[in-house]
């Protein structure tokens, strides 16, 4: 089991008052249910665009005695091998097979990690750590590859090609090809089912390529971005290539049955990576970028918190007034070094997540400030 680095900001405990409490469940509350809203108008779109006629897709003339559409799915290709998959296989992998290994891998974590045990609390509701990071992926996953769905079939549409094996799917009648000068449209077909006809006219891109492309992709984003440790340097590189070569053998097993061209499946695989590397890198890298936050304000928070403790030891010792003088406003050497060398990595690397905690850092620490100050003056005047 991968181990990652600690979470803390779902680790940590939301300790707030009623009101805010209760702002902060209506905002957890409103968001889930936009995002089921939308994760529904997503499916349902998909599934007019492609299993009814709802949307019509262009439809483009063509030619009995084209070579280039007359392959057919017997014969064969080059390749040397020959296999049959599925469509069904293909869904169940594209899509089960990534859900589960998050939830396996989230599972895992919570179960055999003792750091990641802590819930979410936000008033009255509370939140396991596991359940919020697989609702947080799968549902990343989920409305990445139903939009890329839409995307793709939203070309297939507007181009309308042709697959190689149209004329086996079209059966054209010959005679009445011989009439038209072997140049026609639907009406040289003898299929009447027009879903099959619409099917066979909507070759580019490769939809299995894409689909089978981003899940290889994102799984590979999800080991090496949200299960981030120093272990596992060999095991996770041979998961993301058994998933990149499953995604590999998909599109080889369209241009072997004739079901795509080879443009066709390139610009698949191209779509699915490009949308798969965007997706996972915002929404992984957003939360890396919300854990080194609250890691950085942690580290000055114990660095506050060790200077109140020896602020109170130094008012037990003799020497009052010297020591009260030396470090009303300093703390050790060795944590303010790593301190200014923190901050200094963290305006380097991340600009705006340095101004951002320092403007709040400074609010804490004027705070702190003037609280020691009236502790100070009030110790001095009794």
């Amino acid at each position: 089991m991968v181990e990652p680095e600690p979470d803390d900001e779902e680790a940590q405990e939301v300790k707030s008052t009623p009101e805010v409490s209760t702002r902060w469940n209506c905002t957890i509350m409103i968001t889930v249910i936009i995002e089921v809203i939308i994760l529904a108008v997503v499916c349902i779109l998909e599934y007019f665009l492609r299993f009814t006629t709802v949307f019509p897709i262009r439809k483009v003339n063509f030619s009995c005695t084209d070579n280039d559409i007359s392959y057919s799915t017997s014969q064969e290709a080059g390749f040397t091998f020959d296999m049959q998959i599925p469509e069904a296989l293909i869904y169940i992998l594209v899509f089960c097979l990534p859900i589960g290994i998050i939830l396996l891998t989230e599972t895992g974590i919570w179960a055999f990690v003792s750091d990641k045990k802590k819930s979410l609390k936000a008033g009255r509701l509370k939140f396991m750590q596991v359940i919020r990071r697989v609702i947080r992926f799968s549902g990343v996953f989920l409305f990445g590859i139903l939009s890329l769905m839409i995307y793709v079939d939203i070309i297939k549409l507007m181009t309308g090609r042709l697959i190689p094996s149209f004329l086996e799917v079209c059966k054209p009648n010959m005679s009445q090809c011989t009439i038209q000068s072997n140049y026609g449209g639907d009406e040289l077909c003898t299929q009447t089912d027009e879903i099959k006809l619409r099917l066979a006219r909507s070759s580019f891109p490769s939809l299995y390529s894409a689909m089978t492309t981003f899940s290889s992709v994102f799984i590979v984003l999800y080991f090496h971005k949200a299960l981030k440790s120093h272990s596992g340097r060999i095991f996770r590189p041979f998961l993301s290539f058994i998933f990149l070569m499953l995604a590999l053998v998909c599109g080889l097993w369209e241009i072997r049955t004739y079901r795509c061209h080879w443009t066709d499946v390139v610009v698949g695989y191209t779509i699915g990576l490009v949308l798969a590397t965007y997706l996972g890198l915002v929404s992984l890298q957003y939360h890396k970028q919300r854990k080194d936050d609250d890691n950085i304000i942690q580290f000055f928070q114990q660095l506050i918190k060790d200077q109140e403790e020896e602020n109170a030891n130094m008012r037990l010792s003799r020497n009052r007034s010297l020591q009260r003088q030396k470090v009303i406003y300093s703390s050790p050497k060795t944590r303010w070094h790593r301190a200014v060398t923190t901050i200094q990595e963290t305006r380097q690397n991340d600009p705006e997540l340095y101004n951002s905690f320092q403007r709040d850092l400074s609010k804490g620490i004027d705070h702190y400030r003037d609280r020691r100050e009236t502790e100070t003056s009030m110790h001095l005047n009794s």
